[in-house]
Order: structure tokens, then C-alpha cells, then sequence
């Protein structure tokens, strides 16, 4: 896939606060799914297994993964779902040591570029309802509360299912 300008853009933008432009935005592979899963294990109260990620990469007809990788290192990742005319992010994660320097608003601007490239009409995800920095980045990109899903994690915590029509 081509890169387009207003990605290249971004990416210009994003070296600014991040150093040399060593980014790289680019399909998930399985090489990945060590630093991903100690990344899982770093943030997420229940993380997604090793064997979770396997299938996701084995069933592209529907699953499509990403990471964004700066000076060889994963920063951040995601899963995203495409059924019919929607997309479901199923898993979105920045690394800790890359919070709060763009690369979260970033890669959802990317996620939607990529939702409407695959014609979807429609954006969900989940969020912990405790999650407030999360909901705030989803919040600023119009992303609306449209119901809770209770007792939704492992931990027993509620979601916060949110949508953004596109």
C-alpha cells in the first residue's frame, strides 16, 4: 500500500516530538508478538494472549493488524475487525514510554483513514470505564458513548462501548 501525503505528514509531524523520523507504520507480523505481548502484559489489567494474536494474523479476511515502530521498537499496536459496512477496533495500545506525545492521536487518525478505505460507515470499540485517558483521546475525535457492556473484562470491570460514524 502507498503511503499517501496526509500520512506522510503526520509522520512528519510525529518526528517532531519523537526524535528522528525512524517511524514506521506497518502491518503486524508474528515477529512482532513478543515485545507485543510483553506490551499487554506492561498495560492491560487482562491482556490478549500470544495464541489471541496468532489467530487475529491468521484470518485477514476480516482481521487486520498494525503496528507503529520507532527505531525498531514497537511504540504502538492495534486490531482492528472489518464486518460488513463497520470496523471495531479490538485492541489498541501505545507503550508507556510513548504517552502523551502524539502517537495515540496519531494512530487513531490512522485507524480511521484505514476504516474508510475499507468502506466502513462506522467506528466501535471498548473502553474500562475507568480508562479516562483513553476515553478522553476518543472523546476529542468525536467518538460517543452508546452503552456499557457489564462485567466485560476478566477483572469484572465494565466497558464503555463507544461508536463514531464516518
Amino acid at each position: 500500500m502507498a503511503e499517501s501525503p496526509v500520512l506522510n505528514d503526520h509522520v512528519r509531524t510525529l518526528s517532531a516530538k519523537i526524535g528522528p523520523l525512524d517511524i514506521l507504520f506497518r502491518p503486524m507480523s508474528r515477529n512482532d508478538l513478543d515485545a507485543i505481548c510483553q506490551l499487554e502484559k506492561d498495560i492491560f489489567k487482562s491482556p490478549w494472549s500470544r495464541r489471541s494474536f496468532e489467530i487475529e494474523l491468521s484470518r485477514p479476511e476480516y482481521s487486520h493488524s498494525y503496528v507503529l515502530e520507532h527505531r525498531h521498537a514497537v511504540a504502538a499496536y492495534t486490531v482492528l475487525w472489518f464486518m460488513a459496512d463497520e470496523c471495531h477496533i479490538a485492541n489498541l495500545a501505545v507503550a508507556a514510554n510513548y504517552r502523551n506525545r502524539g502517537i495515540g492521536s496519531w494512530f487513531l487518525k490512522k485507524i480511521i483513514e484505514i476504516a474508510k478505505d475499507n468502506r466502513s460507515t462506522i467506528i466501535h470499540l471498548e473502553v474500562r470505564t475507568t480508562n479516562d485517558a483513553a476515553i478522553r483521546l476518543y472523546e476529542k475525535f468525536e467518538f460517543e458513548a452508546v452503552g456499557i457492556r457489564r462485567d466485560y473484562y476478566s477483572t469484572g470491570e465494565d466497558a464503555l462501548l463507544m461508536s463514531l460514524p464516518i
